[in-house]
């Protein structure tokens, strides 16, 4: 037995510091009296955060004749300058391209990153095939149409 603290946590662990709402820290001293651990509680809560249970690209359907394309988080997106992913929820996201882009456009862009993505990057890899794979289907299809959605500045 050694001295000092005990562990909090069976697994590798790492002292942070983060600001959070106050009206938050009431809400997780709900949850249990330590912090680190009322935030691992919440996390684990959401298993959409998991994605290793969720598809990483799907399309999640909004009417009889319409779905819309979400996918999971990747860090090699944000090299295509012109593409932006906006959250949804937890590690949810809609693809936002230009006015004017083409979707072949994408589909080239996507190809291009998988051809260059780093050695030990399979879970990105992944994401993003599947992610080209669909976008290929649909434009090969017939069945992908893009469309505006109005933003508003909070």
């Amino acid at each position: 037995m050694t001295a000092g603290r005990p562990k909090k946590f069976a697994e590798p662990s790492s002292p942070v510091t983060v600001t959070i709402p106050h009206r938050i820290l009431r809400k997780l001293k709900e949850l249990d009296s330590d912090w680190g651990k009322a935030i691992v509680k919440c996390v684990e809560a959401f298993p959409e955060i998991a994605l290793d249970d969720k598809k990483k690209v799907e399309v999640v359907k909004l009417s009889e004749k319409a779905g819309l394309i979400v996918i999971g988080p990747c860090k090699y997106l944000a090299n295509i300058p012109w593409l932006r992913l906006l959250e949804i929820s937890p590690v949810r996201y809609l693809i936002s391209i230009p006015i004017g882009t083409d979707v072949a456009s994408l589909e080239v862009a996507l190809m291009d990153l998988i051809e260059n993505l780093p050695v030990g990057e399979s879970s990105d890899k992944s994401l993003l095939d599947e992610f080209r794979q669909c976008i290929s289907h649909y434009r090969r299809t017939e069945e992908l149409t893009k469309g505006e959605i109005l933003f508003v500045a909070i």
